[in-house]
């Protein structure tokens, strides 16, 4: 079976450890065949075993090579990384983005960016883990899907009707350091948080 469906924290810390080190390993073997998954999520993740122990990547249906451009479509919005969202060149990192989002699932029992648009995304990386660098946002393709400014600093956030409406954005008070606080071992927030760094080169490797 899939991870989709348990949402509870199942896991136990060495289970999650496993766990985690199976995926890079598979993430690393993709790297080293030029592959990049662009679709990483929980329903892409297998159980092998019945004690949830072991896990294979599968679905690679949205992969590209690391020098081409992929598909139109690139991964699942829940777990699509800050440079998909702005129209930016993306590498193996997305899949790194994506498995630091499907860790956090495992350990709180529910999505990280549970966004209903890309612009109500956007909002959850600033509020969650904070602004962006100033040259990612002048190279964005996007940036004026999200501001209504051009310049450095940030200005006047564009929200959709849609992401306006309804109570699911993100309060301000829910950092992602708020969020993980004391959910896991040290080890394993810290790897989390180093895979959802803003910056793609800043973000851990398999």
């Amino acid at each position: 079976m899939n991870m989709h469906k348990r949402y509870k924290p199942i896991f136990q810390k060495d289970q999650l450890r496993d766990i985690s080190r199976q995926i890079c390993q598979g993430l690393k073997y993709m790297q080293n065949q030029s592959v990049i998954h662009c679709d990483m999520k929980p329903e892409n993740i297998l159980f092998t075993d019945e004690q949830y122990n072991r896990v294979k990547i599968i679905d690679f249906g949205a992969s590209c090579e690391d020098c081409s451009t992929g598909f139109f479509y690139v991964q699942s919005r829940y777990y699509r990384a800050p440079e998909i969202v702005l129209g930016l060149h993306y590498d193996h990192a997305v899949d790194m983005w994506s498995l630091g989002c499907i860790l956090y699932e495992l350990v709180c029992g529910s999505p990280l960016f549970p966004a209903h648009d890309e612009n109500e995304l956007f909002e959850y990386f600033v509020v969650t883990i904070g602004e962006f660098p100033g040259y990612m946002l002048s190279q964005a393709k996007k940036y004026k899907q999200f501001y209504s400014q051009p310049g450095g600093k940030l200005q006047h956030l564009i929200r959709s009707q849609a992401s306006c409406l309804g109570d699911h954005i993100v309060p301000k008070s829910q950092t992602l350091d708020h969020l993980l606080n004391s959910k896991a071992a040290p080890e394993m927030i810290n790897f989390i948080k180093k895979c959802l760094a803003l910056e793609p080169e800043d973000r851990m490797t398999p």
